[in-house]
């Protein structure tokens, strides 16, 4: 998922997954885009994590071009928190999706059809967001 840096290659590139996940619902959508980061961005956290002695893990995290230094200790923890946003966010679209499947009338509940019709705004920028995190990996790698 690694695009070069700038709104118009991130909206490009969310435009091109939307594009591909057509099929799917637009909680789907957010998911399968939230899974793929989960794929990257789950063995970047471990090996984030391997302790100063672990000599196997710190091997493990060279051969990943994993090498936090501690002036970049911050810069996780915010990465970490902006993922953790990113989920909650998926979680919301997904439970505004299951419950107007679950029999609600959205005439009978004005804020929930307001709500849906915001959706794919929401899902849009969960993708934006996917991509912005999925660059900045090489932030932490040392590349930038």
């Amino acid at each position: 998922m690694n695009t070069p840096h700038g709104e118009h290659h991130a909206h490009q590139t969310a435009m091109s997954i939307l594009d591909q996940l057509r099929s799917y619902s637009w909680d789907g959508k957010a998911i399968l885009v939230l899974a793929a980061l989960a794929l990257e961005y789950g063995n970047f956290w471990h090996l984030v994590q391997v302790p100063t002695g672990d000599h196997l893990g710190r091997s493990l995290a060279q051969m990943n071009r994993v090498h936090i230094v501690e002036r970049n200790r911050q810069a996780v923890a915010d990465y970490n928190s902006l993922v953790k946003n990113l989920l909650i966010a998926v979680e919301c679209i997904t439970e505004l999706e299951r419950l107007s499947t679950k029999g609600y009338d959205l005439k009978d509940v004005p804020a929930l059809a307001e709500a849906m019709q915001e959706i794919p705004v929401a899902v849009y920028w969960a993708i934006i967001t996917t991509i912005v995190c999925a660059n900045h990996f090489d932030f932490f790698l040392g590349e930038s």
